[in-house]
């Protein structure tokens, strides 16, 4: 009985010794987890510092160069873009989203032809950069001129889900554009109406008019 004893507490100690031993193997991995997880959220933190930062830089590129973003949605045939304009701070754009055929209801008449034309003829195509210009009509800004510029973002079994790129208001550059057509024609009728000839000099010699 004695012997029975002894070896009951024998294996007691065993028992505990192992358990010890497990106790002591599960806190060190759980330590290793811990320090895993501490890396992984570490990483995590850094690259959505990252992807925060150029974010940031693209939309300030953006606001810069008066670009918006948009999105032409092929199977659900929406389109989307965003409206940065007047807007204060970074990211504080705001996403339009309607059918193509709401959106192509504001572009001018006279332009709707040639921008089905171009995305058309872009979607046909396994690589494209898309680029045309056309007019808009608002009821309070009037008309506007824009330029889209994009390519064809393919997706599952090569079929093109959607084109993608940036809209540029070139409203201002086109008012200027027209000015100073105007200003050429007009000096240029002023110089066929006038009695007096139009001479440009240079160094040693005297250039006719029209040369």
């Amino acid at each position: 009985m004695e012997d029975n004893l002894l070896n009951g507490q024998a294996k007691d100690a065993l028992l505990t010794e192992e358990l010890q031993v497990a106790i002591e193997e599960l806190s060190a991995s759980n330590q290793e987890l811990q320090r895993a997880n501490e890396d992984l959220e570490l990483r995590v933190a850094e690259r959505t510092a990252q992807i925060t930062e150029s974010e940031r830089r693209l939309l300030l590129t953006q606001l810069h160069a008066g670009a918006d973003t948009w999105i032409w949605d092929i199977p659900a045939d929406l389109v989307s873009w965003s409206d940065n304009k007047g807007k204060r701070g970074i990211g504080n754009q705001g996403v339009m989203t309607v059918p193509r055929s709401v959106w192509l209801r504001d572009v001018h008449p006279d332009d709707r032809e040639q921008l089905e034309l171009a995305m058309r003829a872009c979607l046909k195509r396994s690589v494209c950069d898309l680029s045309v210009q056309y007019r808009t009509i608002h009821r309070r800004k009037g008309t506007r001129w824009y330029e889209i510029r994009g390519q064809v973002l393919s997706g599952k079994d090569d079929g093109p889900p959607r084109v993608s790129g940036l809209r540029f208001d070139i409203t201002d550059r086109k008012v200027a554009e027209q000015a100073l057509g105007k200003s050429e024609g007009l000096l240029a009728a002023i110089f066929a109406q006038a009695q007096v000839g139009l001479s440009q000099t240079g160094p040693g010699r005297a250039l006719p008019d029209g040369q």
